[in-house]
């Protein structure tokens, strides 16, 4: 919990989850700098109803106004052996009108830094996030971020018209081309040979909710993960089903009762209007190929038969699934993500643990971005 001692600089103030001061000028800031509305049902979500309580907003005030916003919240992480408490930041924003560019960025860097002397304090062993590239270089250099792993980028594409109308004016061969693409797509998809893989008696269908299984299956899949959040049941269904979030498809693989796979789905539209369906997490028991491959094929044609353009995906390029999304037709980005850290724990050994950078296991899910 919080340093009630702690007392941030004058022109700062620090919030509880359950305060709603500043509310309205902090999501007014959050729609001036990222461009979209930011729903109070969103954060209603975000900062009052995760499973460990103590998410909190740092603000930098300008007499009345709300100039700077740096959102951080307590996670659950699997380190090796054991569970541990690391805080994920989000919701950096600055106003850019009221600084200007290059102060903007300092100011960012004097929000970051108070921040961090917060979450340190609350005793996190790391600080956790996932900047874009404007504020990365910044990071590293000012706040001591390390850029632990690089995320690829997947996406599968299903209709190329959305694609090709940038780049071609001739509309006929927009068309017949995507008609084509259109044709193989599903001959792929919906190939029998596809379904003569090996199911073992596996079904996969849609739920509402998670159960205690899936309590079991993170107990199975966790012994060959090193670091990654936690993936209970409680953490599943707050991420996934809570009704203040959007809404997500979400498709188990059952065998005899057995909870052994599961896979998270959103269908959006992007600000250009392509309508795509995004993989938010997957777990398989005992990361089979076989049954990860069977619940990735659910997933595209799920997305196929909801007219989606192009399905995506994140994956690093050490996990056990990114040949699976390769053989489905997954193909990388020119962009990549990144996952940074900023580590406080003295513990020799834990800090060695943190910084192997092939002992994580990190989806789109473990972001706010989706």
């Amino acid at each position: 919990m919080l340093n009630q001692d702690f007392q941030p600089p004058a022109n700062f103030r620090l919030f509880h989850y359950q305060d709603l001061e500043y509310q309205d000028r902090i999501l007014s800031l959050m729609r001036a700098s990222f461009g979209r509305p930011f729903l109070k049902e969103h954060w209603d979500w975000k900062y009052r109803s995760r499973p460990i309580k103590g998410a909190c907003s740092l603000v930098m005030i300008d007499g009345d106004k709300v100039v700077g916003h740096w959102g951080f919240s307590p996670v659950r992480y699997k380190l090796g052996p054991k569970s541990y408490v690391a805080s994920i930041s989000f919701d950096m924003a600055v106003d850019r009108k009221a600084f200007g560019r290059r102060s903007a960025a300092l100011k960012l860097v004097q929000i970051g830094k108070t921040a961090y002397y917060v979450i340190e304090a609350q005793g996190a062993v790391f600080g956790a996030g996932f900047p874009n590239t404007n504020s990365l270089f910044l990071g590293i250099k000012r706040l001591g971020w390390i850029p632990l792993v690089h995320i690829l980028n997947l996406s599968c594409y299903l209709r190329l018209k959305p694609f090709l109308q940038r780049r071609l004016s001739n509309r006929f061969l927009v068309k017949a081309a995507s008609l084509l693409w259109r044709a193989l797509v599903k001959i792929g998809l919906y190939s029998r040979f596809l379904d003569l893989w090996p199911s073992w008696g596996r079904k996969v269908r849609k739920v509402n909710s998670f159960d205690e299984r899936a309590d079991a299956l993170w107990q199975n899949a966790s012994q060959r993960i090193g670091n990654a959040v936690v993936r209970d049941a409680t953490y599943l269904n707050w991420r996934y089903f809570s009704p203040l979030k959007p809404v997500y498809d979400v498709f188990i693989a059952e065998r005899k009762r057995q909870l052994v796979g599961y896979i998270v789905l959103r269908i959006r539209e992007d600000q250009e209007n392509v309508k795509e369906a995004v993989i938010a997490d997957i777990l398989a028991k005992d990361h089979s190929p076989l049954i990860a491959s069977q619940l990735i094929l659910s997933a595209v044609r799920f997305a196929v038969k909801n007219h989606c353009d192009v399905v995506r995906a994140w994956c690093l390029k050490h996990s056990r699934y990114l040949l699976c999304l390769r053989a489905v037709g997954f193909l990388k980005r020119k962009s990549l993500l990144h996952f940074i850290l900023r580590p406080w724990t003295p513990n020799p050994s834990l800090a060695k643990q943190i910084m192997t950078r092939s002992a994580w296991h990190v989806m789109m899910g473990d972001s706010d971005s989706v």
